[in-house]
C-alpha cells in the first residue's frame, strides 16, 4: 500500500527555562498544515 505522502519532517521541541531540559522529538508528514503541526506539538508536550 502506497503512502499518501513522500516526505516526513522531524522536529525537536524544547521547553525553555526548565532544568533538566524537557524536550520531545516528533515526526509529521509533509501534508500537515500549521494547525495540524500545532496540535501535534500540543499533544507531544502534554
Amino acid at each position: 500500500m502506497k503512502k499518501k505522502y513522500d516526505q516526513v519532517y522531524q522536529f525537536k521541541i524544547t521547553l525553555k527555562g526548565t532544568k533538566p531540559p524537557i524536550w520531545r522529538r516528533i515526526q509529521v508528514p509533509e501534508t500537515y498544515t500549521f494547525w495540524d503541526l500545532h496540535v501535534a506539538i500540543q499533544d507531544a508536550m502534554g
